[in-house]
């Protein structure tokens, strides 16, 4: 714990000055959270915290959104998103997201295997393959186009999302149709 907080101090404090806002990506635990926010607190910067969370709708740690918020957010947070996570598990949370009282959005990726982050170690599509490039051994949703993402995009927004990305798989053609929902 002790290493991990100097070093997110020191990588925090090079980019603070030319950063609005620091981005926490796929935090996996309270445990991430309550670190890095200690920091960036002492940093006087506001904070996105990207959850990653898994089938069931909660974090590796095994713990709820609800309970991450109530516990860890502080006037310095900007929102909360499902962080690398499949479209159908952004759709399961988007309404307990919605409930929390802040801006909130997702991040999808487009892996072909939905859950291919345990807690402990990296797994990908064989046990063969660990340590392999991601990308390669987990594969693309093909059949997930810029015009698919655009309309999945659109229903989660009506929901009230308003912070919307792609993460790993996701192309230039998907972002160009998110750019549409402006």
């Amino acid at each position: 714990k002790d290493i991990i907080k100097k070093n997110f101090l020191n990588q925090a404090s090079i980019i603070n000055p030319y950063i609005d806002f620091f981005y926490l990506d796929v935090l996996s635990s309270g445990r991430e959270v309550e670190i890095a926010l200690n920091i960036i607190n002492k940093l006087n910067k506001k904070v996105l915290v990207g959850l990653h969370l898994k089938k069931n709708g909660k974090l590796p740690s095994g713990e709820a959104i609800l309970e991450i918020v109530k516990k860890y957010k502080n006037d310095n947070w900007l929102g909360v998103i499902a962080a690398c996570v499949s479209l159908e598990i952004i759709e399961k949370v988007s309404d307990e997201l919605r409930v929390l009282d802040l801006p909130f959005g997702f991040k999808a990726n487009l892996w072909a295997v939905e859950e291919p982050l345990p807690v402990h170690r990296f797994n990908s599509a064989k046990h063969n393959e660990v340590g392999k490039n991601p990308n390669l051994t987990l594969g693309k949703r093909k059949e997930i186009t810029g015009e698919v993402f655009y309309e999945f995009a659109k229903k989660i927004v009506k929901k009230g999302a308003t912070i919307l990305g792609g993460c790993c798989e996701t192309d230039s053609s998907h972002i160009k149709e998110l750019s549409k929902l402006k």
